[in-house]
């Protein structure tokens, strides 16, 4: 069965899985790029700022965040109706691909 997990890339060791529980270094200023990017016609700029606000609340000390808990803060803002599910979902997907492609984060 560990083969097929890794051939299907639902293994943890397979080289396109990723780790979201592991912490990476980012900065309130990459938050507001990466959030201000992106082109959703819902994301006003009120929602950018609560997002904002809230994700930078759970940045330890050092400045590292993880996946796993900015899938969190996003689904806890879905859950008051601060965003839709839309929102969630590309609003990750930023952070997912910022995470994944910027070298001293991998």
């Amino acid at each position: 069965m560990g083969f097929f997990a890794y051939l299907l890339g639902t293994d943890s060791k397979s080289p396109g899985a990723h780790d979201i529980a592991k912490y990476r270094h980012i900065t309130r200023n990459k938050i507001y790029q990466i959030l201000h990017s992106i082109r959703i016609s819902s994301l006003t700029k009120e929602k950018e700022k609560i997002i904002e606000d809230e994700i930078t609340k759970h940045l330890l000390s050092n400045s590292t965040i993880s996946l796993k808990v900015i899938r969190r803060v996003l689904s806890d803002l879905v859950r008051e109706k601060s965003i839709n599910n839309i929102d969630k979902k590309y609003i990750y997907q930023a952070f997912e691909e910022y995470f994944f492609n910027n070298k001293e984060n991998n």
